[in-house]
């Protein structure tokens, strides 16, 4: 069906500009996401929530079909900058204190350190006369996060890493269940049935979300979540191929061995598994099965959870370098890097539950 239609000139305008700088094809490629976007919200196919903004929208409609043209991607990453960049000084706002449901293994489906570190860079760049709102944050860093994953994915085709290796694999795309994803799994989200704060980033104790006078909820960093923010960061500062710098991979290991002690022995009981020759995905899963199912009771460990776990646990240590992966085909092996071993020589009282779940899946 044809539709003839009258456009003042000046915003026709207005709409050429767009155009050329988001990447659109043409007014017929623009026309048809800007309908789509207002039946979607009239609707009510898009819901508050899930509209974080007009840019958003078109974006997911455009990439899904073709990928932003360079010339637009370069105006997002540099309008995006300002919240990546480096803080000047430490926050000036007082530390929130840890949340108080946070002293379990970290799950499965955190794979990845770097999007917490983008998560607490740009709410530390947000900070100003008091913490953001919990709803402006979310709002904000996916927009970073939508846009550093394609600076994210240059530097993986430059360096041509393999799809496990991927560093923008953890971010999202330009699509609603994607994002979706991202901001619960590494962000945050608050459960409604006991109100517990869930997310990689409230799990490893960086963040907390308080209720102003107003009841507006608001969110800010603990004091690890300062410490982290203001570490440099390769791919973020210094736009090199690599997740995370030596600071912070000290700063993470360090602090689950003195604030995680779950996370440190879920840790510990891989590291040294791998060590004793346990390398295929079975062979770990039958440990760490055994771990679970004794440590951590309360939770049905199936085959495909502890899969999960596995998988998620050994993606985080090949990140902070204590492993690496090996792949013959569909097959892989993992085994214990140098800084791997030097970390199990250091451990204090090493061996003891370590061995014991080694043994038993023996």
């Amino acid at each position: 069906m044809r539709r003839i239609l009258n456009i003042d000139p000046q915003f026709e305008l207005k709409i050429e500009r767009i155009i050329k700088a988001k990447g659109f094809r043409d007014f017929h490629h623009f026309a048809t996401v800007a309908l789509e976007n207002q039946v979607a919200w009239e609707t009510g196919g898009i819901t508050g929530n899930e509209a974080i903004n007009a840019l958003d929208l078109q974006i997911n409609q455009l990439n899904k079909v073709a990928p932003p043209r360079i010339e637009a991607l370069e105006a997002a990453l540099s309008a995006n900058e300002v919240l990546l960049r480096m803080p000047n000084q430490e926050p000036k706002l007082s530390h929130l204190p840890t949340p108080e449901n946070t002293n379990n293994i970290l799950w499965g489906q955190y794979y990845r350190f770097l999007p917490v570190k983008v998560g607490v860079r740009v709410l530390l760049n947000m900070y100003a006369g008091q913490f953001p709102e919990l709803r402006d944050f979310t709002e904000r860093v996916t927009n970073v996060a939508l846009t550093f994953r394609h600076h994210l994915a240059r530097l993986d085709r430059t360096e041509r890493r393999s799809f496990g290796e991927l560093l923008s694999a953890s971010f999202p795309t330009n699509d609603e269940k994607s994002v979706k994803r991202f901001v619960n799994q590494y962000m945050l989200y608050l459960r409604t049935s006991d109100m517990a704060l869930l997310g990689m980033m409230p799990e490893l104790k960086l963040i907390n979300v308080i209720s102003d006078g107003s009841g507006i909820a608001r969110i800010g960093l603990t004091s690890f979540g300062s410490q982290f923010a203001i570490l440099q960061n390769p791919a973020i500062d210094l736009n090199k191929p690599e997740p995370l710098s030596g600071d912070e991979t000290d700063f993470l290991l360090n602090h689950i061995a003195d604030n995680m002690p779950a996370e440190f022995e879920h840790i510990t009981v891989v590291l040294k598994a791998i060590q004793d020759g346990k390398k295929t995905r079975d062979e770990l899963n039958s440990v760490l099965k055994e771990y679970y199912s004794h440590h951590h009771k309360g939770t049905e460990w199936s085959s495909s959870v502890v899969n999960t776990m596995r998988s998620g646990l050994l993606g985080r240590l090949n990140e902070l370098g204590l492993v690496r992966r090996e792949k013959h085909g569909k097959f892989i092996r993992y085994h214990i890097t140098d800084a791997g071993k030097k970390y199990i020589q250091n451990l204090p009282g090493k061996g003891e539950i370590n061995e014991e779940y080694v043994q038993r899946a023996e």
